[in-house]
C-alpha cells in the first residue's frame, strides 16, 4: 500500500508543476517591426527565418526579402542588426543572380562564429528561361557590419536546410 500512495504523490506533485509551467507568460523585453525597402518599393514583403545573439548583445536575424511582381520580380538574402536595446542598427541584402537569369534566393539558417562573422544557409531557385530552372545551396559570410566576406556554392542541384558550427 505505502508504495501506491508514492506513485500518487509524485503524480500529483508533475501535475502541478507541469500546470505551473504552461500558465507563465513571457514578457519580451523589445519588439521591431521591419520590410526590408518598403519605403521606397510598397509592394515588398520581407519575412525573417533565423536569428542569433553576436558577442555584443546585438541580434543578427536572416531573412527573406521580395519585391512582388510578375515582371521585376526580386528575391533576395536579407541580413539585419538590432541593438540590445532593439534599435536597427543596419539591413543589407544579398542577390545570388549573377548573369541573364532571375534567381529566388532565400535565407534559411544563420550561425555566428567567435569573432563575429556571420554564416547565412542560402538556397537558390535559378529561371534561366520559361522552360529551365534549377535549384541550388549557398554558404554566405558577412562580418560583422554586413560587409559580405565570401560566398561559396555548396550545390548545383539540391537544397540544404541545417547550418552548424564547430570547434570555433
Amino acid at each position: 500500500m505505502r508504495t501506491i500512495a508514492r506513485k500518487k504523490t509524485l503524480t500529483l506533485l508533475f501535475s502541478l508543476v507541469l500546470i505551473a509551467a504552461c500558465t507563465a507568460t513571457i514578457k519580451p523585453e523589445w519588439t521591431a517591426l521591419y520590410n526590408h525597402k518598403a519605403n521606397v518599393e510598397p509592394d515588398r514583403l520581407t519575412w525573417l527565418e533565423d536569428l542569433s545573439v553576436n558577442s555584443y548583445g546585438d541580434v543578427m536575424v536572416a531573412g527573406t526579402t521580395i519585391r512582388t511582381g510578375l515582371a521585376n520580380r526580386v528575391q533576395d538574402i536579407l541580413l539585419v542588426r538590432y541593438s540590445d536595446n532593439g534599435q536597427r542598427l543596419w539591413a543589407v541584402d544579398f542577390d545570388l543572380a549573377t548573369g541573364d537569369y532571375r534567381s529566388d534566393d532565400s535565407a534559411l539558417a544563420m550561425v555566428i562564429d567567435g569573432q563575429d562573422n556571420v554564416y547565412i544557409l542560402a538556397n537558390q531557385f535559378k529561371v534561366l528561361d520559361e522552360n529551365t530552372s534549377s535549384a541550388g545551396a549557398w554558404l554566405i559570410s558577412a562580418d560583422a557590419n554586413g560587409n559580405e566576406r565570401w560566398r561559396y556554392k555548396l550545390s548545383d542541384n539540391s537544397e540544404m536546410r541545417a547550418l552548424s558550427l564547430s570547434n570555433d
